[in-house]
């Protein structure tokens, strides 16, 4: 799966992804993209673009329905999309940009590509469908929960007042 407010904005890199995923050519496996475009939304052999979904709770099962979310941004700081990945248990593929790097832990909660390219995109694609089963969902919702729930951030917060308020 694929999300991004603007799936137009070369940003946030489908390009890289569509072009990875029709050079898989995998019959059993489909691409859903999520978010506005400023073209005419396409399907085109596995890959279907959804157009946006606005409702919290039907974006929350669309990320638990996934079996990955890929996020190929070529530039991005912490991805609120990986955040919502990750709470719903679902693991994540990335280039290896800004926080997307310290969001994403190598065989624990995702993959990084080696390099912001289509064939590393490619190769950490399929380096996730061999390994598809070693991902612990239920491990991956507690980490993303212990890390980025509102009520540690609200925490962490306070932390920092108090620390910038001292004498």
């Amino acid at each position: 799966m694929f999300v991004a407010d603007s799936i137009s904005n070369n940003r946030k890199g489908f390009v890289f992804l569509k072009e990875a995923f029709q050079q898989m050519q995998m019959n059993d496996v489909l691409l859903c993209a999520i978010g506005n475009k400023t073209e005419a939304l396409e399907s085109t052999g596995n890959i279907i673009e959804l157009g946006p979904i606005n409702d919290e709770r039907l974006m929350s099962v669309a990320f638990t329905a996934a079996d990955v979310f890929v996020i190929p941004s070529l530039m991005d700081n912490l991805p609120n999309t990986v955040i919502e990945s990750l709470m719903c248990g679902t693991p994540v593929i990335g280039f290896p940009t800004g926080g997307i790097t310290e969001m994403v832990q190598r065989g624990v909660n995702g993959l990084l590509a080696n390099e912001i390219s289509v064939n590393a995109l490619n190769e950490t694609l399929n380096d996730f469908l061999i390994t598809i089963d070693t991902f612990d969902r239920d491990r991956i919702r507690r980490d993303a929960i212990r890390k980025y729930d509102l009520k540690v951030q609200a925490k962490s917060y306070i932390h920092l007042f108090e620390n910038i308020l001292k004498p």
